[in-house]
This record gives structure tokens, C-alpha cells and sequence, in this order.
């Protein structure tokens, strides 16, 4: 179903009016005078991502002896022994907030997740149903609710005196990161809630870790190895356009996607496993809280994590280079203003009235010819991931309706005059994308009509 809109009247669109909206916006931030060093962005001829694969070792271990050439042998560094209680690694909370979580050393057998806790010296520990859920799709009944929350079979604090009865006595470990998404897959093969939300809000939690990314996207953290789906095979985790393997693919080359059919070969196996670090996201458990009737943004609640202001400089560099693009701030403040209109999908019922587009592209062309800017429209059904970040990252304002049509703000450069307009109805009172321009640097502006 179309949306028809109507921009802060009652009455239909008078023609003029985005003429009038986009002027003025850019007429308030844009300065065609702007120095170079307004730019906070950093200048270098080598963009390379540094991404370094590290072991994760305890915090007074090395990876190796000095003047050894090699690193552990792969026996000895998965093996794990939990026969002396003293040695049996305690899980440690390095961020939280509810629905998004990193853990290291965290035990998994027979399909829960294990947290060991010295509860005499070890801080606090989060309540399992702010951290996961039972993975049950979400819907807007109390018994739901219920059937949301987690139980021991999902997650368990144990005393390590209670290791060796509870895991054995040998665990093997799974070495690095992991990003662990236990929601069901409801959201997950949707674009936009996978871009702007899951995805988004799994690597600015990550990022949050290293607060010295630099500029130009340098970070010593490790890629993540492996994401988990424990409760999403692996047919409805992938979307019909391919969008979801492309976005990981893109972003995360090396590491695997493990669906619900791996995570239960994991508990086939009977054996204790040992994570080095999970990263987790659950939409259940960030609904939990009082923030979500203000928020209903998954992704908005890593607001509270503190980061490098480049903290996704290294996602976008990755997206940038699959498509042959090479912008910097200071070329886009030193040229004319791009203004794109992304098309809204036919298929999402996400696009204006006929009649309003008609309208939107006459006046954004009255815009080309009475200021000069560049505009470009383009449909985002038809639109390739590389067309669509190639088209973002020249532009300065990007115009759309509410839905997967801007995702590919995620690939704008951010400048002092970068912009995104969204369109919406009056049912829709929650941009969608105000916090994923906000916490990149670019402003958001919402409008809203009714149906």
C-alpha cells in the first residue's frame, strides 16, 4: 500500500513545498566558503582497514614465548582444563546495556550458556533476560511476553565450584569473537532491521572496545571469527535479493555464519565449549526496559556506550572499497551539494503517491536549475549494493520515505552540511533512521503526513 503524503498541512502537497524544505535546509548548513581545516576528518593516501587477528588470552597471559617463531599448537591453545578451580576463567562483563552485551569467557553445553562467577570478588553479572531471550518472534500480547523470557535452559550463573560436576572437566575453546544474535529470525531477514539495527548496533557495541579508532577507519580490533544464529536456520536468515550475505560478506569476509543447524551440532557434540568473547544482541531483551516506548529503535540503546567518533569509519571504508569509491570530506565540502531522492520500495509499500512524486521530482529539478545543486533519483529496488553506495557517498542530502530506501545513508560520508529527510505517515511517529544519522554525524530531519 502507498503511502500519500501530506507535509505539515492537512491539505495536499502545494506545489513549491520541498522546494521551500530543501532550500532552507541547505541554506542553514551549507557554506560553500568552508576552509579545509573545518574538516575533522584526516587526510591520508592509504585507506586500508587494519584489522589485527590477535588470540584472546587472558590478561596476564602471552601468545608466545619470545624468540619463538611459531604460536601455540592448535591442540594446546582449544584445549581448556577445568579440573583445578582455582585456574577455571571467570566471565567478565566488559560492555552492557539491556539487548546488547559483550562477555568473555563464557562456557556453552548442551545449548546454554554458562557464566561463571566467583560471587564473593566478581562484579555483578547481568540478568540473563537483559542479555537474551528464548528466542520466540515478538508480538503484542502479554503471553508472548512470557514466552520471550529466558529460562535455564538459555543461560545459567554457576560458582566455579560447580564447574567440574556441572561441564566436566575439559573444555574445548572457541577462539576469538563471536557475534551471537539470539532473536528469532522475525527481524533479521527484514533489510532494514538487519543494516540499521542488528548489524549497526552489533558493531558500534563492538567498537565501543577500542576508543582510538582513528579517522581513517585504523582499528586493532579483531574481526569477529564467527556470527551464531541459535535460533535461526539458515534458509530464513537469507532475504531473496542476497542482501543479508552481502552485507556480512562485505564487512566480515573471513568470518563464518553459523545458523541454528550448527548451533545444534553443537549440542549434538555433548562436549563443554569455551568462548573467548560473544557479542550479544537480543530486540527481546532491549524491549524489556521503560527506554523502549521512547527509543523503538533497537540499535539506539549502544547511545550509551562510549566510542571513537570514527568508530564506523572501518565498516564504511569495507563498503567503499567494494564499490571503487575513494571520497573524503574535503571533496565533498569543495563541490556542489548532491541531493539524492531514493525511491521508496514498491514491494514494502514504502514510496509516495504518485501524484507527490511527480511533484517531489518537478521541484527537486527546479532545484538544479535555480541553485545549481546536482540531483540524482534513483529507485532502491533497482539499485545494486554498489550503485547504492556509490550514489551515498557523493551525496550531501539524501531524500526518502521511511524503510529500507535509506540504508544507504550507512554509506555517507559525514560533512558539516550532510542531511537526511525522511518521509513518514502519521502512524509512523519514530524516524527509523534519526540515531544512525546522529551517531555517524549526519543531521536527520523526519517529516510527517497521514495516509
Amino acid at each position: 500500500m502507498s503511502l500519500k503524503l501530506r507535509f505539515l498541512t492537512p491539505r495536499r502537497i502545494r506545489q513549491g513545498c520541498i522546494v521551500l524544505l530543501v532550500s532552507t535546509l541547505l541554506l542553514c548548513f551549507v557554506d560553500f566558503d568552508v576552509e579545509e581545516d573545518s574538516v575533522s576528518e584526516a587526510k591520508a593516501p592509504n585507506r586500508e582497514r587494519r584489522i589485527v587477528e590477535q588470540w584472546q588470552l587472558g590478561d596476564d597471559e602471552q601468545m608466545y614465548d619470545e624468540g619463538v617463531l611459531s604460536p601455540p599448537s592448535y591442540l594446546e591453545r582449544t584445549r581448556v582444563k577445568l579440573d583445578n578451580i582455582t585456574t577455571i576463567p571467570l566471565t567478565r562483563v566488559q560492555r552492557h546495556v539491556p539487548g546488547w552485551t559483550i562477555l568473555d569467557n563464557v562456557f556453552i553445553n548442551k545449548g546454554t550458556f554458562f557464566l561463571i562467577s566467583n560471587w564473593s570478588t566478581s562484579k555483578p553479572l547481568p540478568a540473563a533476560r537483559n542479555v537474551l531471550s528464548s528466542g520466540k518472534d515478538i508480538h503484542n500480547d502479554f503471553r508472548d511476553e512470557l514466552r520471550r523470557e529466558p529460562t535455564d535452559r538459555h543461560m545459567q550463573v554457576i560458582d566455579p565450584s560447580q564447574v567440574m560436576s556441572r561441564l566436566g572437566t575439559l573444555a574445548k575453546r572457541i577462539e576469538g569473537t563471536s557475534f551471537v544474535v539470539t532473536e528469532s529470525p522475525q527481524y533479521f531477514s527484514r533489510k532494514y532491521n538487519l543494516a540499521a539495527e542488528i548489524f549497526f548496533g552489533l558493531w558500534r557495541t563492538y567498537a565501543s572496545l577500542d576508543p582510538s579508532i582513528t579517522p581513517i577507519g585504523e582499528t586493532d580490533l579483531p574481526i569477529p571469527q564467527r556470527v551464531l544464529l541459535p535460533n535461526i536456520i539458515d534458509f530464513h536468515r537469507r532475504d531473496k535479493e542476497g542482501f543479508t550475505s552481502s552485507i556480512l560478506g562485505t564487512a566480515f569476509p573471513s568470518t563464518t555464519v553459523d545458523a541454528a543447524e550448527a548451533w545444534q551440532d553443537l549440542i549434538d557434540v555433548g562436549q563443554t565449549f569455551l568462548c573467548d568473547r560473544i557479542v550479544v544482541a537480543d530486540r527481546a531483551a532491549a524491549m524489556r526496559t521503560d527506554d523502549w516506548h521512547t527509543e523503538k529503535h533497537f540499535a539506539a540503546f549502544t547511545r550509551h556506550f562510549v566510542s571513537s567518533p570514527y568508530w564506523w569509519v572501518p565498516i564504511r571504508n569495507t563498503f567503499h572499497e567494494r564499490s571503487n569509491v575513494f571520497v573524503t570530506a574535503d571533496e565533498l565540502m569543495n563541490s556542489r551539494p548532491q541531493i539524492t531522492y531514493l525511491i521508496g520500495s514498491k514491494r514494502a509499500g514504502h514510496e509516495l503517491d504518485p501524484h507527490d512524486h511527480e511533484e517531489l521530482v518537478r521541484e527537486l529539478q527546479r532545484l538544479k536549475g535555480s541553485y545549481g545543486y546536482d540531483v540524482e533519483i534513483q529507485n532502491i529496488d533497482t539499485l545494486s549494493i554498489e550503485d547504492q553506495v556509490r550514489v551515498a557517498a557523493r551525496s550531501t542530502i539524501v531524500i526518502g520515505t521511511r524503510g529500507e530506501a535509506l540504508i544507504p545513508l550507512l554509506w555517507m560520508v559525514p560533512t558539516p552540511r550532510s542531511a537526511i529527510i525522511e518521509f513518514a505517515t502519521d502512524l509512523e511517529k519514530v524516524p527509523n533512521y534519526a540515531f544512525n544519522g546522529a551517531i555517524i554525524g549526519i543531521a536527520s530531519y523526519a517529516f510527517y503526513g497521514t495516509a
